[in-house]
Parts: C-alpha cells; structure tokens; sequence
C-alpha cells in the first residue's frame, strides 16, 4: 500500500477489520493455498497467476473497503470486533483518504490457479 502519510495505519486498521469480519464466515485468504490444494487433489499441471492494481485518482474501486464496512457493520459490532464510535471513526478518515486526489491505493492480491485433471486410472493400470 502507499499513499498519503498518516493514512496508512487508519487504512491498514479499516483492511484488517474487514479481514477479520470476512474470517468469521470463511477463510478470506483461500487463495494463497490454491495452488498446493488443487495439487494434492490429483490435478496435473496446475499453474498460478496473479495481480495486483494500483489505483490513483480518486478510481471508484478505491471505495470498496468502505462499501464492506458499511455493509458488514452489524455483523462487526455483534461480534465486538470493534465499537461503534471506532468504527465511524475509520470510515470517515479512510473516506477522507479515498477523497485525496493524491492517494494512490495498491488492490489486493488476486490469486488464479487453475489445472488438467488426470485421466482416471482402471484396474489393468495398477
């Protein structure tokens, strides 16, 4: 991430806020294993890509970290993942942020991994 100074650790705070919300329903972190799962699954030349984007200028994707805050309050606050004057707080200083014309924001990681499944072996094959 880059950006702005003073913004960084606020964002940072935002980013694992939502990492720890997304745990408590799944592994939000699946695919930094995909590639070794899909090979212990049997599958054949199993490749890895990934991506990474960054964002400038105020870019609409730069407001996703406040789109998922908003709509995972609740589920934030039931938890006590965070309290309601700590949350608000972090919304309005990341929305500050997504505001500067300066910020330049880098994506997550977005992990693609894809392979050939084997032929299937019979009997005469052992």
């Amino acid at each position: 991430m880059s950006g702005r100074v003073g913004t960084e650790s606020i964002w940072a705070e935002l980013l694992d806020l939502l990492e720890r919300t997304f745990a408590l329903r799944g592994d939000i972190n699946i695919g930094r294993r995909t590639f070794h799962m899909l090979k212990e699954c049997g599958l054949e030349d199993v490749q890895i890509r990934t991506s990474v984007q960054a964002l400038q200028d105020r870019h609409p994707y730069m407001r996703m970290p406040l789109i998922g805050a908003r709509a995972m309050r609740e589920r934030m606050l039931q938890a006590g993942l965070t309290s309601e004057k700590e949350l608000d707080h972090l919304i309005q200083a990341v929305e500050e942020a997504v505001n500067d014309p300066d910020r330049v924001q880098v994506t997550f990681t977005l992990v693609q991994v894809w392979g050939v499944v084997g032929e299937a072996k019979t009997d005469t094959d052992l």
